[in-house]
């Protein structure tokens, strides 16, 4: 791993930087299998140890993770988020190859959960629990997220939810001139889109399930020139292919500016909350991230985590987040 540190020539920055945890080589270390054949991705990736040395980086991407929230009955706090780490485990391990430049993308860290958990599980009521957590999360993300972009660095986002999709619109859109827009693909509408508006100029949902759209968002969608509504049901019978021709279709509506928010419950098999079978193929998603990967989209937003992970989640999310980094041929 390439450790950057103690840099020269410009000014270092003081950021609220409290609740995140940077990653380091003695961590990333334990992930990697140094007794299999060749050389592993991890071996050469970029790590700091402050937030103002990203400036001296010349990697394109930088990968971040934020916990995903869990309630229970009589206690508030963030679940443990094992999510990143199961990224990690397998991202680290892909082959360094031609294929994959691992010099382009900074391992940057994630919030650190045991220090949120030990501050808001101090506070006395489940909505002061949740007021506190919220913030800590949208000011920290909301800090990494502009930092990133305003150095033209390109977000990898694990975990949370679809309100820090607008912490990630929210930060990029202060560093340049004109708002992004966002392509949402999952499986329900995940904003007020009445309010939303202020985050981006146009929307596109791909994927939408029929049985999940209220009939206030059809009207919407059918009055609206600013925002556009892919269904599920009408990809069913199509091949990979003919669904990328959707796909791209969608970007093509957000003229090629845009931010990528992917809910993991739209991929078959990735949700206990539906039939393993109504979503689209890790095969469909890995052609999609071709089409975004053209269109240089300005985030990437991995979010619908579950509590209990599917076995196989880290392999597969190491797959997109290879194909989204990937330079062309």
């Amino acid at each position: 791993m390439e450790f950057f540190s103690n840099f020269k020539g410009y000014n270092r920055i003081t950021l609220p930087m409290t609740y995140f945890k940077f990653s380091d080589n003695n961590e990333l270390s334990k992930y990697i299998d140094h007794e299999s054949k060749g050389r592993k991705f991890g071996e050469k990736v970029i790590l700091v140890s402050e937030l103002n040395q990203l400036e001296a980086v010349n990697a394109d991407y930088v990968l971040f993770g934020i916990p995903t929230l869990s309630n229970s009955a009589d206690e508030f706090k963030p679940g443990k988020f094992k999510m990143f780490q199961a990224v990690l485990q397998n991202l680290l391990n892909i082959q360094y190859n031609d294929f994959n430049q691992a010099e382009n993308l900074v391992v940057l860290g994630e919030l650190n959960v045991d220090i949120i958990s030990d501050e808001i599980n101090q506070l006395k009521t489940i909505s002061e629990k949740e007021m506190r957590y919220e913030q800590i999360v949208k000011e920290t993300t909301h800090t990494v997220s502009e930092t990133i972009c305003g150095l033209g660095k390109i977000p990898i986002v694990i975990g949370g939810s679809s309100s820090d999709t607008l912490n990630l619109l929210k930060a990029s859109n202060s560093t340049i001139q004109s708002r992004l827009n966002l392509l949402d693909l999952s499986t329900h509408v995940t904003f007020q889109l009445e309010n939303s508006s202020d985050f981006f100029d146009k929307y596109s949902g791909f994927g939408l399930h029929k049985n999940t759209t209220t009939q206030a968002e059809l009207d919407l969608l059918n009055s609206s020139k600013t925002l556009s509504f892919q269904f599920y049901e009408d990809c069913l019978h199509l091949t990979t292919l003919d669904k990328c021709v959707k796909f791209k279709n969608a970007v093509d509506f957000l003229n090629g500016h845009l931010g990528f928010k992917l809910d993991l419950k739209s991929i078959q098999g990735m949700s206990s909350h539906c039939d393993s079978s109504s979503g689209f193929s890790v095969r469909d998603l890995r052609t999609f991230l071709k089409v975004i990967r053209k269109e240089q989209a300005q985030f990437f937003h991995i979010c619908g985590f579950e509590v209990n992970l599917k076995e196989n989640i880290g392999f597969i999310l190491s797959y997109f987040i290879s194909d989204f980094i990937r330079k062309e041929n």
